[in-house]
Formats: C-alpha cells, sequence, structure tokens
C-alpha cells in the first residue's frame, strides 16, 4: 500500500463521506476506491468553500475535506483558506505536491513554505511512514483547540512510496475540549448579572459547539438581548422577542423597544438592533469563546471563559439559582 492509498483508508477510518475537488490530485481516484464520493468543481477556491460548507453545518462532528492539484492549484485555494481561518473553520485540504527534490526551487509552489500565517497547521510528507502521524496531527487540530484549515501537502515522489506494514497502526485522535474553572464560571455569572446594560454577542463557536438551545434558554432566562456576529448567523433566532431583528408584531415591538431601551443611555436612542454602536455600550463583555487566540481580541474582557458547550449549562444554572436568591430578598 502506497502513501496515498493509506491516506484514503484512514479518511475512511474517519467517516469521511465526500471529498471535494478540483483535479488533478491522485487521492481523488484513490477515495472513490474506497467508497468516498468525490465531489468535482470548476474552480479550486469552490471546492474548498464547499469543505467549509459542510464543516460550518457539522458542528465540528464532521469535517470537510477538499483536494487540489499542486502549483497553481494550491495557489488558486489560498482565498478559501483565507475565509476558513478568519471564520474558524476546521477543514482538511489535501495539496497536491512536486517531488521532494525540487522543493524550494524556483517557480515551483510549496505549500508547506508559503501557508504559514494562512492556515491553522500545515504539513508535507517528507518519508512514507509519516503518513499516519502527520494525519493524526492533522485530526487532532481539526478536533481540538482553536478551528481552523489544516493543509497535507502530497509530496509527488515519498506518496508514491510503499508504507511500511509497521506503520501502518494510525489511530483516531479523541478531541481534546477546554473547560474553565468552576470558580470562573462563578464570577462571569456574576459579572453578567450585575451588568448595567448586558448585550450577548453569539459568535461562530455557538454553532461548532452545539450550544445554540443553551443560549435561547440564557437569553430568556436573563432577559438579555442577543445579537449573532457574521459567523455566528443562526446562532439565536433573530425574530425571537430578544433577538436582534425587530420583525414581530407591533404590541411585541413596542414592548421590546421599551424593554431595550434600559440597556442603552436616554441620549443614544434606539439605533438599529445589532449595529457596532450599540455593541460597544455594553457594560460586560463576555467571552465564551474556543479560540484562545481570539478571546479579548478587539474588546476588554471583564470575565473570559474559554470553553466549549457544557459552560453554557453551568451559566443558566447559576443564574437560576442567582435569581431566585435575588427574587427572594
Amino acid at each position: 500500500m502506497n502513501g496515498i492509498e493509506y491516506f484514503a483508508k484512514i479518511l475512511k477510518t474517519e467517516g469521511i463521506e465526500a471529498l471535494t475537488c478540483f483535479p488533478s490530485n491522485p487521492l481523488i481516484e484513490a477515495v472513490a476506491k474506497e467508497g468516498i464520493r468525490p465531489i468535482s468543481f470548476r474552480h479550486e477556491r469552490g471546492a474548498v468553500m464547499a469543505a467549509d460548507g459542510i464543516s460550518r453545518t457539522s458542528a465540528r462532528q464532521q469535517f470537510g475535506v477538499v483536494a487540489v492539484q499542486s502549483q497553481a492549484g494550491a495557489e488558486n485555494a489560498m482565498g478559501g483558506l483565507a475565509q476558513a481561518y478568519a471564520d474558524n473553520i476546521p477543514i482538511l485540504v489535501f495539496t497536491g505536491g512536486i517531488p521532494l527534490s525540487q522543493m524550494g526551487v524556483r517557480p515551483n509552489f510549496s505549500a508547506v513554505h508559503k501557508y504559514q500565517g494562512w492556515v491553522k497547521q500545515v504539513e508535507a510528507i517528507y518519508a512514507p511512514e509519516e503518513v499516519g502521524n502527520v494525519m493524526r496531527r492533522a485530526f487532532h487540530a481539526l478536533r481540538s483547540g482553536p478551528p481552523g484549515p489544516v493543509v497535507v501537502e502530497l509530496t509527488a515522489d515519498v506518496c508514491n512510496q510503499e508504507v511500511p506494514t509497521e506503520a501502518q497502526n494510525y489511530k483516531s485522535p479523541r478531541p481534546a475540549l477546554p473547560t474553565p474553572a468552576p470558580l470562573d464560571i462563578q464570577d462571569a455569572v456574576k459579572a453578567l448579572l450585575a451588568a448595567k446594560k448586558p448585550v450577548i454577542r453569539a459568535g461562530g463557536g455557538v454553532l461548532l459547539s452545539g450550544a445554540t438551545q443553551e443560549l435561547k434558554e440564557l437569553a430568556e432566562l436573563t432577559g438579555i438581548p442577543v445579537f449573532c456576529s457574521m459567523p455566528g448567523k443562526s446562532a439565536f433566532d433573530e425574530r425571537h422577542f430578544w433577538g436582534g431583528h425587530q420583525t414581530q408584531s407591533d404590541e411585541e415591538n413596542s414592548l421590546r423597544t421599551q424593554r431595550l431601551t434600559e440597556f442603552y443611555d436616554e441620549d443614544l436612542g434606539l439605533k438599529r438592533a445589532g449595529t457596532p454602536e450599540d455593541i460597544a455600550y455594553a457594560a460586560l463583555y463576555l467571552a465564551s469563546d474556543e479560540s484562545l487566540h481570539t478571546t479579548g481580541l478587539n474588546m476588554r474582557v471583564d470575565a473570559g471563559l474559554t470553553c466549549h458547550n457544557r459552560p453554557w449549562r453551568d451559566i443558566i444554572s447559576r443564574s437560576e439559582k442567582r435569581n431566585k436568591q435575588i427574587e427572594g430578598g
């Protein structure tokens, strides 16, 4: 079994059902033999964006996988990769590679050298016995830590070599999900409930962690308006009473407007909900972001939680308990 065939078997082991692609890449035929459906596109960026869409709608339970050719194909994919990296979307990308002896020789394009800073992780295959190790690290990066695109460059001559039998020992890595300390959750709840003008701004992490229901419960329990960022669209139903758009009946809009004025200064007035100017008046920025490198990136964080979906449940339960204590005097 050569390296390309072993890549295909590993993808089958991981439950991958489809490979978006733009020919040619030797992996396309190999995955088809394993029962994985190749879906061809007219441009590399289209293939990357389709893989992006699979990952966005799968809550990190399934990953979009894409294969493109070397040289120009790897170059054309960079726009889609940049978008996935900016939005923290975990996709697996296989680029065709040049022979090992041609790496660094102009005008050859090498993804492992040029993609640095564009993706979460990129590796090339330098020895056939390393295929399993590279794939284990790739799927670990997809499942754990800050989400983002992961790239494997299929060095042409190396991947055509036979993989030693003893090196065909791939084992799927388990996800390592971050959870904050209980005291940090407690501090965050206190800060949130003590805020005079709280606003919940939901991002893409709510979707990736499958916490949409928990977010809805939290908003309804606390009566705090929810606005979604662009990557977080559909994390909260914007038609909801505490949603970001006034699409309810006149009576509901009137009541909602009355409640929302409690969250903004009188001289500010009620602007269209969800604009950056509105968000800037929030007294507290509660970061519940799985992406370690983006928590507090653009705002001062009073209580930051780096987590997956479990702390949402803890925040809800602690909020309920604290509200009962307040109501009971």
